[in-house]
C-alpha cells in the first residue's frame, strides 16, 4: 500500500522484475527475482556476460552492451539495480569497472527501464544483517531465502541475485 494526498490505494497485483547486475569487463553477473510482495517473491534466472579477453577494450564493451540489450529485451524487467562502485586501490580496475557501468546504464536507457544502484555494504547488510559480511555469507543467505540447492556458480551471479532481491525489496517497500 502506499498513500498518495492521504488516499491509499492498493497495488498487491503490481508484478515487479527486477534485473541485478554485478558489474565488470571479464565477468559481469546477472540476476532476476520477481514477485508483488515481501512474502510473494521468486527467483527467475541468472547467468554471466564474458568477455573476450583477447578483444580490445571497446570491443569487450561492445559485447557487454549487445548481450545487456537482449537480456532486458528478453526479460523486460521493472527496473535494473547495479552494484554502486566502491573501491579506489586498483584506479585501473575502477576505471574499467566504471566504464561498464556507463554502457549498462545505456542498455538500461535503450530498454526503457528506470535504473539505481546499491552500495555494497547495503547490500550486505540487507542480505545478512551485516554490513562487512564475507562472500560465503551472501552465498549462504541466498540459499535460505530462495531454497537453493547449492551456491550460484559464481561470486559475480551471486552478487548479482543478492542485487536483484535487494532491489526488488526496496521496490516493493515502496508500494
Amino acid at each position: 500500500m502506499f498513500r498518495k494526498y492521504g488516499i491509499q490505494q492498493t497495488m498487491n497485483s503490481q508484478q515487479i522484475k527486477v534485473l541485478g547486475l554485478d558489474p565488470g569487463i571479464d565477468r559481469l553477473g546477472w540476476g532476476i527475482v520477481e514477485g508483488k510482495s515481501f512474502k510473494d517473491f521468486q527467483y527467475i534466472s541468472s547467468g554471466l556476460i564474458s568477455s573476450d579477453k583477447k578483444q580490445s577494450s571497446e570491443m569487450r564493451l561492445k559485447e557487454i552492451y549487445t548481450d545487456l540489450v537482449q537480456l532486458i529485451e528478453i526479460h523486460q524487467p521493472t527496473i535494473v539495480y547495479a552494484e554502486e562502485l566502491f573501491f579506489a586501490k586498483n584506479v585501473k580496475t575502477a576505471m574499467i569497472v566504471s566504464e561498464v557501468r556507463g554502457v549498462i546504464k545505456i542498455a538500461v536507457q535503450e530498454g526503457n527501464c528506470q535504473y539505481a544502484e546499491v552500495h555494497p555494504r547495503t547490500l550486505k547488510k540487507k542480505i545478512t544483517g551485516v554490513g562487512n559480511a564475507q562472500k560465503q555469507q551472501i552465498q549462504y543467505m541466498l540459499k535460505q531465502i530462495f531454497h537453493f540447492t547449492q551456491d550460484p556458480k559464481t561470486d559475480d551471479v551471486a552478487d548479482a541475485i543478492a542485487i536483484a532481491y535487494v532491489g526488488f525489496l526496496e521496490q516493493v517497500s515502496r508500494i
